[in-house]
């Protein structure tokens, strides 16, 4: 309820002051939601535990809004083009009385739109292109957006279960470590990586998964329209550097709230540099956060570190390219980028896999699309034996 009530007096003009006021006890309750609560704990399942990290993660991004939105010193504007009409609701137009209604939409709209899609401040955001074949029509839009769903969380699935199977002792919800002792290093190490690799897909198709469904509610219970659901990722597997990766081609859904919070302040006082590393710090912070909502304490010398590599990463790109005058780029990127992402990325699968998150269930395990595609192949080979 705070979160909204802040988003609807950020669209109000004349609500500094007000806004001010309202952040502490905005902020404190939005700490007790997020640290006080066990939304598992009535299921007694810790392969469930995963909600109290997602509930974490967004806690954390809605104190960081909170703080964003009450120091805006001017009202936040929205700026849509929907369809075959555009709007453009200003402050001014606000003051004449615009209509209540609207801007209580605007608000709703306000608290769950983390990349701004029709707003002002969008700008500097980047957009993944929308493909040709993307459908215009709301029917058509809703059919494929859930189908596409669908795929996506089938794959997903698909490479956890793989996971688990591969290694068994990562689907006990007690946890286990990455790295195999049993193997020998070269076999460990690779084992590890490959899981590491598998887990950004899951990711990747997971959030996809997610937002494709909620697109197609979007779209289908709200009537809203599909240009106001982009694609939220922009095949991260073909990135030739690390900025490329993290400024484009991942999703763009907490990049405002890092950058208000993280890289405009760091950036006033260290440059760029600073800047870049300031967004890569609070990421480090909300997701060590996240791993600490799963009830076995965080890990900032893995997790955390991961996400402040990233940010030394790409500003050694940035020197790189001073000296050199070329960007990072080409084949080379592509392996520079991989080799940097998998490097630091296995300390922060592991730290997740000790506490047992590849262990984590989605849907009951009847209802698997890996099972299902398992056993149907199962009994497909069975009577091809029969006959």
């Amino acid at each position: 309820l705070c979160y909204y009530v802040s988003a609807l007096l950020v669209i109000t003009p004349r609500t500094y002051l007000l806004r001010i006021a309202f952040l502490p006890p905005s902020l404190w309750l939005t700490y007790c939601a997020g640290t006080k609560v066990d939304v598992t704990l009535a299921y007694n399942e810790p392969r469930l535990n995963y909600f109290n990290q997602v509930q974490i993660v967004i806690a954390t991004y809605v104190a960081i809004r909170l703080l964003e939105w009450s120091f805006q010193r001017s009202p936040l504007i929205r700026s849509e083009a929907t369809g075959s009409s555009s709007r453009t609701h200003s402050a001014q137009s606000r003051e004449q009385g615009s209509n209540i209604t609207e801007r209580l939409r605007d608000a709703l709209d306000l608290v769950c739109n983390l990349r701004g899609i029709g707003w002002s401040w969008s700008r500097g955001t980047y957009i993944p292109p929308v493909p040709r074949a993307y459908p215009k029509s709301k029917a058509t839009f809703v059919g494929t957006t859930l189908g596409s769903s669908l795929f996506h969380f089938t794959v997903f699935d698909c490479i956890h279960f793989t996971i688990q199977l591969w290694s068994p002792e990562l689907a006990d919800p007690v946890g286990a470590s990455l790295f195999d002792v049993a193997l020998r290093p070269v076999e460990r190490y690779t084992k590890a990586a490959a899981i590491c690799v598998a887990t950004g897909f899951i990711v990747c198709h997971g959030l996809q998964a997610a937002y494709h469904l909620a697109a197609a509610i979007g779209v289908l219970v709200f009537q809203q329209y599909p240009s106001q659901w982009p694609p939220l990722f922009d095949e991260p597997w073909k990135a030739t550097s690390l900025a490329d990766f993290w400024g484009r081609r991942w999703h763009q859904l907490f990049r405002r709230g890092f950058v208000a919070v993280g890289a405009k302040p760091l950036s006033k006082i260290f440059g760029r540099g600073g800047g870049v590393l300031g967004a890569f710090f609070a990421s480090a912070l909300l997701h060590d956060w996240a791993t600490w909502g799963m009830g076995r304490g965080g890990e900032f010398r893995t997790v955390g570190r991961f996400f402040v590599m990233m940010g030394v990463g790409v500003v050694m790109e940035g020197v790189w390219q001073r000296f050199t005058l070329r960007r990072v780029g080409g084949w080379l990127g592509s392996v520079w980028t991989m080799l940097w992402l998998v490097g630091w990325g296995v300390g922060l699968v592991d730290a997740w896999s000790r506490r047992g998150l590849v262990a984590s269930i989605f849907v009951p395990d009847n209802w698997r699309p890996s099972r299902v595609i398992v056993a149907g192949m199962s009994q497909m080979f069975d009577a091809t034996d029969t006959v």
